[in-house]
């Protein structure tokens, strides 16, 4: 993996959950949709799919207070799409 990678936690067997807490929370249907839709594409359960979602936003936020910008390239070139809004 280069220096410009950053591995995102993988899928965690559902049978092996030691180690994890509860927390509930409370979501839009909209939101709920989006997950349920996110976790079918993926083939991930919701709660990897909210793993990673965290921890790309930890990554934007380390990358952003080094002065480092996170987006969607073509490739290797500049940036196509900056994201925005954290």
């Amino acid at each position: 993996m280069s220096e410009t990678q950053t591995q995102l936690p993988g899928n965690l067997p559902h049978s092996n959950r030691e180690g994890w807490r509860r927390l509930e929370v409370s979501i839009t249907t909209e939101l709920e949709d989006a997950l349920d839709e996110l976790a079918v594409e993926e083939e991930r359960a919701p709660e990897d799919i909210i793993g990673r979602a965290i921890a790309l936003y930890g990554i934007r936020s380390k990358a952003s207070r080094n002065g480092k910008h996170v987006g969607i390239a073509s490739g290797s070139e500049a940036l196509e799409t900056e994201i925005t809004g954290f």
